[in-house]
């Protein structure tokens, strides 16, 4: 019999991940006075109600970035925090909710998307599902997505805004544009973890802004390293993997990288919108590699 609910892990005190049936995880942390959700998910379940499970204080919601699978549970909420160049791109509530069935990792397994999972410890995960797609992992015949017809207020995330849960634990907004303009990672001093959003790891496409635009975000992210020691992306867990277990340290090199090879010609663009290094498998358009009021970069 497949798995027909969510899973849920610990990976910190007070931290939990939910993994959404293979996909998409987001993130409850809770701290004595405040909580904060990290992406809402799906809307396969009612996150709303089990996130009230996990977190007995108020808290707030922020959300990654606009596509679907990261906010189309927001309509459980009054409002939600997100940074301003995602704003209008949640608009549009039908096409929201049409994105949900265009996730790859339903329909294919990590091994035939070319991806490979890294161990936080730098060896590969060859997990003995990884070449099943969430759908034939989970109890898909009994899930639906919820379709909302209201948008929650929509708050405004800055680069650097500091949510407090408690006198010793605050987690700080990093804007991270690259995957969408307007990404938002997340770094949380109590558990020093960086949740990435889909902003560093290893399926990572840079499809809404130039490759320039994106390497300058991964360069920024790179001066916060000291501060935190393991990093979840929203894809932990993704399609048939249940492990839920962080990504090596080494992936935002593996990012830089990936990027350097596109910038500085090793990888020619014209046969390609693929770049690989490590366990980054890099996804570009040639066709934008930088941006008419953006700098160059000389390496």
């Amino acid at each position: 019999m497949n798995i027909d609910y969510p899973i849920i892990y610990e990976i910190a005190y007070n931290t939990y991940a939910i993994n959404e049936f293979g996909m998409v995880s987001f993130f409850v942390l809770v701290g004595k006075e405040r909580g904060l959700v990290i992406d809402c998910g799906c809307a396969s379940f009612n996150a709303k109600e089990l996130i009230g499970h996990l977190c007995p204080v108020p808290y707030d919601v922020v959300l990654t970035h606009h596509h679907g699978e990261h906010c189309n549970g927001m309509g459980f909420f009054d409002h939600v925090w997100i940074h301003p160049l995602e704003m209008d791109y949640l608009k549009n509530l039908d096409e929201l909710f049409d994105r949900m069935y265009h996730n790859s990792a339903i329909w294919e397994g990590a091994s035939r998307r070319g991806l490979r999972i890294p161990l936080p410890d730098g060896r590969e995960w060859n997990f003995p599902s990884r070449e099943r797609g969430a759908k034939d992992f989970y109890d898909f015949k009994n899930i639906s997505f919820t379709e909302f017809d209201r948008r929650p207020d929509l708050l405004s995330l800055a680069d650097g805004q500091v949510f407090l849960l408690d006198g010793s634990r605050s987690v700080a907004v990093i804007h991270l544009p690259g995957h969408t303009p307007g990404h938002c990672a997340f770094l949380d001093s109590g558990s020093r973890i960086l949740f990435s959003g889909d902003g560093c790891c290893p399926n990572q496409s840079i499809r809404e802004t130039s490759v320039t635009t994106a390497y300058r975000g991964f360069l920024r992210l790179n001066e916060f390293c000291p501060e935190f020691d393991r990093i979840f992306s929203s894809h932990t867990a993704s399609g048939a993997d249940t492990a839920g277990l962080s990504l090596p340290l080494s992936l935002l090199a593996d990012c830089l990288t990936a990027c350097q090879t596109v910038l500085d010609g090793t990888v020619q663009v014209k046969d390609t919108s693929y770049a690989s290094h490590g366990f980054v498998r890099l996804r570009f358009d040639p066709n934008r590699l930088i941006d008419k009021d953006e700098t160059p970069i000389h390496f």
